[in-house]
């Protein structure tokens, strides 16, 4: 009787060692799969900001341009009411690029936000389907 007691100790350890090594198992995959979500997100941030900041150079390169063509206009002025208008102008349009490209900026800032959260959003519904399935 001892040595059934024992045999049938000796598989209920071995039933429970099985059972934490293939938790543990299903732990560090889960946390691989949740690390490589991040890894693609952040991939996709950093992509998504250096395109956005190509295109604020292009801006600033612009506007470095216009404003050479605008102080080269104030010098070819006839009189000073002349270099008002033209000063205003030039104001005025500078005033619009920055409405503008502000503008362009949020909406750039808002589509790579999506786009980078979408890894992590497919990550949760899959980990929310697994919960479902065990429960």
């Amino acid at each position: 009787r001892f040595e059934n007691l024992t045999a049938d100790a000796q598989a209920r350890a071995k039933e429970a060692a099985d059972r934490a090594v293939a938790l543990s198992k299903n732990a560090v995959e889960f946390n691989r799969e949740n690390i490589e979500t991040l890894i693609e997100s952040g991939k996709i941030a950093a992509k998504g900001a250096q395109e956005i900041g190509k295109t604020n150079l292009k801006y600033t390169r612009e506007n470095f341009v216009e404003a050479s063509r605008a102080l080269q206009g104030l010098f070819s002025v006839a009189t000073p009411r002349d270099m008002f208008e033209k000063q205003a102008d030039y104001v005025r349009s500078g005033l619009d690029r920055v409405m503008d490209q502000t503008s362009n900026n949020a909406d750039a800032v808002v589509k790579l936000a999506g786009k980078a959260y979408q890894p992590i959003a497919d990550r949760v519904s899959e980990i929310r389907k697994e919960l479902n399935k065990a429960a």
